[in-house]
């Protein structure tokens, strides 16, 4: 694991030929609710779009944070309800993926697989609606 350099206090390119990745988050313990967050740029300091699984990513990401706050309340038994067909497809899956996001999904299967008992549904985003608001 890379250790921290030093602690800028503004902002700066990454390297040529580098991405840098700015990432955080934040939780309001009053409201009991989070979010997670991040952003790549390239040299220029342009942002860089990943369409093609940014949003699967995004769900997968949302699973794994959920699943493992589960675990760590001790909540052994949970369903979880989730509005991406490809997200609910892809940790549902017995198959290992080739796709970006193939170390994130298998993360959450090994999550959901040390509680007692899990599932995963696809739901509709109108069922949703709560963890969308908060997302």
């Amino acid at each position: 694991m890379p250790k921290p350099l030093f602690s800028p206090t503004t902002w700066s390119k990454p390297p040529l030929g580098w991405l840098k990745l700015n990432a955080d988050g934040a939780f309001n313990a009053a409201g009991c609710v989070g979010g997670f967050g991040g952003v790549f740029r390239n040299h220029f300091g342009e942002f860089v779009d990943f369409p093609m699984f940014k949003r699967h990513l995004a769900g997968i990401m949302a699973a794994r944070e959920v699943a493992r706050l589960a675990r760590t309340k001790l909540f052994h038994i949970i369903i979880l309800e989730c509005d991406s067909l490809q997200v609910t497809l892809s940790i549902g899956s017995l198959q290992l993926g080739n796709s970006p996001c193939s170390l994130v999904i298998e993360d959450v299967k090994i999550v959901l697989k040390s509680l007692l008992c899990s599932r995963i549904i696809h739901v509709q985003q109108c069922a949703n609606v709560v963890a969308d608001r908060l997302a």
